[in-house]
């Protein structure tokens, strides 16, 4: 199963200070699960206006954030109502001449599972892969993306959902939901 997740970051009119702005994903977004996810970045987090977005798992949701020009804003993909979910493999692609992908930490709800990411910067890539004796189901974060904001143009972040397993090796559907990066 392939599915596409795309998120825009958009740098143009840039103003202001260094810090990166991060839009808190949870009071803008409905999400069945009640666990209220932290901010990216607590220091420099201030709220960026949002239309909220119903989210129905199962699903991989991309995170809002903004920031200026040279500055570091941190991405969430959470997994939202996942069922028995035991590995997974993914690529996420943007402009290297935008914006850079810098480190991917791992979630918290996948924190048992082999997790390997690969960085290449000229390309603009990396691929993310995951796997797990135990599956997990419920709801929480996957992993968080650190990104450079390098230009003031537009750009997007496409995630590409390649493989997402149960236990049994067998796929699982799940459906992706956008998020976006701004430059305030």
């Amino acid at each position: 199963m392939v599915a596409f997740v795309m998120a825009t970051i958009s740098v143009a009119g840039c103003g202001g200070g260094d810090e990166a702005q991060v839009a808190p994903t949870s009071s803008d977004v409905a999400v069945r699960d009640t666990a209220t996810p932290e901010a990216a970045t607590p220091e420099a987090a201030t709220p960026v206006a949002a239309t909220p977005v119903v989210i129905e798992g199962p699903a991989f949701s991309v995170g809002d954030a903004g920031g200026a020009v040279g500055s570091q804003v941190v991405v969430a993909i959470k997994a939202v109502e996942v069922e028995s979910l035991a590995g997974f493999k993914m690529t996420v692609t943007l402009d290297p001449k935008v914006a850079t992908l810098a480190e991917v930490e791992q979630g918290d709800f996948v924190a048992a599972f082999l997790f390997v990411d690969n960085i290449d910067e000229a390309a603009g890539t990396v691929s993310i892969a995951a796997i797990a004796d135990k599956a997990v189901s419920g709801s929480g974060e996957v992993a968080k993306l650190k990104i450079e904001l390098r230009s003031k143009s537009d750009t997007s972040i496409t995630l590409v959902i390649e493989e997402a397993v149960d236990e049994m090796g067998s796929s699982i559907n799940i459906k992706p939901y956008p998020g976006t990066l701004s430059l305030s």
